[in-house]
């Protein structure tokens, strides 16, 4: 009797231990905004305060590096027209190669200055943050019939042309840009890099891609400007688009 006793007992534990393992692998179906809250409020809050910004944020700018694979978060200072990096993430997945994305397929991360256009709290991906693309400058510049879409930085760690940063750096990008945007911000930049444009790396690249004279045309005339503004000023500058594609760029 004792025998069968402790045979079912362990035969409920392991049942147990089944259901739990099996609950822990099952992707989180519930309010993921509200997990994100709870798990992350107050490391955002501290983030912010110890860089001199109130919490929750009012302006908040996103930069990725294809080749470095990371992506960087901005904050807007309080009192300045100036914004500090807070945090840097790791891509931990890339699809494809350095150039811009030009149809669908190609497997590219698209390289240009976007912004986020959908919040997704329900994505396959745990969160999302959807991105403009392709914008006017793709639109003009791919003679593709269909040039894609569905560009997203998100959860997990499996994409095809899109910025993966895991569950626990998406809840952290998801609410700073959620919060930015409930207090008013438009348009939250994006700007994607092929690498970092600083002088040295581009001349690397002219090196590395001296076949590919377009792509050296495309980052140094039309993605360096943009970086270098930024670079030097500490606020994005607001992207205009020439009718032939190329961008410009002003100050907000």
């Amino acid at each position: 009797m004792k025998l069968l006793r402790f045979k079912g007992i362990l035969l409920l534990l392991i049942c147990i231990a089944i259901s739990a393992k099996a609950q822990y692998e099952v992707p989180y179906t519930g309010d993921r905004v509200a997990l994100a809250k709870r798990d992350k409020n107050a490391v955002l809050k501290r983030m912010c305060e110890m860089n001199g910004i109130s919490f929750p944020p009012k302006q908040v700018f996103l930069r990725s590096f294809k080749r470095e694979r990371t992506l960087e978060l901005w904050a807007r200072l309080d009192n300045e027209n100036k914004y500090v990096l807070l945090k840097v993430y790791k891509n931990c997945q890339l699809s494809g190669i350095l150039g811009p994305k030009r149809e669908e397929g190609d497997m590219q991360v698209p390289e240009g200055f976007y912004y986020i256009n959908e919040f997704n709290p329900t994505s396959d991906y745990f969160l999302s943050l959807g991105i403009n693309y392709p914008n006017k400058s793709d639109q003009l510049r791919s003679f593709a019939t269909n040039k894609g879409g569905d560009i997203y930085i998100h959860g997990h760690c499996s994409s095809i042309g899109c910025i993966p940063i895991t569950d626990d750096g998406i809840k952290e990008v998801y609410l700073m840009c959620l919060y930015a945007s409930d207090y008013g911000q438009i348009a939250i930049p994006v700007h994607i890099f092929p690498f970092k444009l600083t002088f040295e790396n581009l001349r690397r690249a002219k090196r590395e891609y001296a076949d590919r004279k377009d792509l050296i045309r495309f980052w140094e005339n039309d993605l360096f400007p943009g970086y270098r503004k930024f670079e030097i000023h500490r606020r994005p500058p607001e992207v205009q688009i020439n009718d032939d594609g190329s961008y410009y760029w002003e100050f907000y």
